[in-house]
């Protein structure tokens, strides 16, 4: 029986990777920077740390990533507080039925925790959820497994009661190494078929859970 279900934030509660991407590449364009749109597209789903490797291995251990890096984020900020972050398609019906079966919800994202409750609270969202597990709380990012090991020991529930639903390359191979079912709904990334093959559900929107959770239990 399910009684837990562990959510990746951004490309799957929040549509927010598109967001991400618009903030690099206005960045990119405005400061004639030395990538394209691909570099900030392999490090979805990597934490702050992460990030800067991958950037720092293809331009450089002197590259000023923080400097940029900080303009990204000072666009996406600039756009959540104008615009919001949509809620990704079938999350009010799967909250329902959650809360309705007293199915816990809990975040574990890449992102700070700070700016996960802020990013969930101007969606609406934050106070449907039991936890955050945030990156800067874990030593390892996805694709290392810590962080959703952390969030299930954090839901008091053994892993076979948990279920995690993500989007991204480095996040279903976190999922899969931490030995939590994990489910695949498709956003932006596109994931190779070697690693979907291996989740234990994919749906094309979170309502498609209900589905695969109403089997399990």
């Amino acid at each position: 029986m399910i009684k837990a279900v562990i959510f990746d934030m951004d490309g799957t509660l929040l549509d927010s990777e598109r967001i991400g991407l618009k903030a690099w590449q206005y960045v990119i364009d405005k400061y004639s920077l030395p990538f394209d749109l691909s570099l900030p597209y392999r490090s979805i789903g990597l934490n702050y740390d992460s990030m800067k490797t991958l950037f720092l291995s293809e331009l450089g251990e002197d590259y000023p990533f923080d400097k940029y890096w900080g303009y990204a984020k000072r666009y996406f900020a600039e756009y959540e507080e104008k615009n919001g972050i949509p809620v990704k398609p079938g999350f009010d019906e799967l909250c329902t039925y959650l809360k309705a079966n007293k199915v816990g919800m809990y975040v574990a994202t890449s992102t700070y925790h700070a700016s996960a409750a802020k990013e969930l609270e101007h969606s609406g969202i934050l106070g449907y959820f039991d936890g955050i597990i945030g990156g800067d709380e874990i030593t390892r990012g996805k694709p290392d497994p810590e962080i959703f090991i952390t969030a299930a020991e954090k839901t008091g529930f053994d892993k076979s009661e948990c279920f995690i639903v993500e989007d991204s390359s480095n996040g279903i191979r976190a999922g899969i190494a931490s030995g939590i079912r994990t489910v695949f709904i498709k956003d932006i990334v596109d994931v190779p078929s070697e690693i979907t093959e291996k989740v234990f559900a994919s749906c094309d929107d979170l309502s498609g859970v209900i589905g695969i959770i109403t089997q399990i239990r």
